[in-house]
């Protein structure tokens, strides 16, 4: 393990105590457990968020079909 310094408010600190002396459970413990679940959850939200790139698939299925051999025409041609 590592050993680790973290500043805590006035509250934050007594809440612990007083967690620590209900659950007979040492401190650091307690710390430990909320780091590894709050971690737990990001790692959750993160396989659960859809990746933005797969909204492109299909985004060219309509449209123009000889884009890439008409394209200056398609950019640079006013349209009639």
């Amino acid at each position: 393990m590592y050993r680790k310094q973290i500043y805590l408010d006035k509250e934050m600190d007594h809440s612990l105590k007083e967690l620590s002396i209900l659950k007979k459970t040492p401190l650091a413990a307690i710390v430990r457990e909320a780091i590894r679940e709050y971690l737990s959850q990001i790692k959750l939200e993160r396989k659960q968020k859809k990746n933005p790139l797969y909204e492109l698939v299909g985004l060219c299925e309509e449209g123009k079909t000889d884009a890439s051999i008409k394209h200056d025409d398609y950019l640079y041609k006013e349209e009639e």
